[in-house]
């Protein structure tokens, strides 16, 4: 991973903006965990956004127990970043 000033320079910068990551309980004892994140593809040399788009993704945890509800916050958060990662590399090389 760079860091600003570190000496790498990329093309892009994605910039990330968590919009939800909740538990909604649609119904009594069945939570419903949502995270929603909006995704920007910026093009560093003239700061142009060259693709956005929001992500959601839900889980369902077995149970109302925090831990059951934790981990099911994992499962809906990796699924959205893995979603992050492959939009990102098709993006960035559908613009060059």
């Amino acid at each position: 991973m760079a860091r600003p000033g570190g000496g790498v320079r990329g093309d892009y910068q994605l910039q990330t903006e968590l919009r939800a990551f909740e538990s909604v309980y649609t119904s009594p004892g069945r939570p419903e965990v949502r995270v929603e994140i909006y995704a920007k593809l910026v093009k560093n040399s003239d700061g142009s956004v060259v693709a956005a788009r929001s992500f959601r993704q839900t889980a369902e945890p077995s149970t109302e127990d925090v831990s059951s509800v934790a981990d099911a916050f994992g499962a809906a958060l990796s699924r959205a970043t893995d979603e992050i990662v492959g939009w990102t590399l098709a993006s960035g090389n559908a613009k060059k």
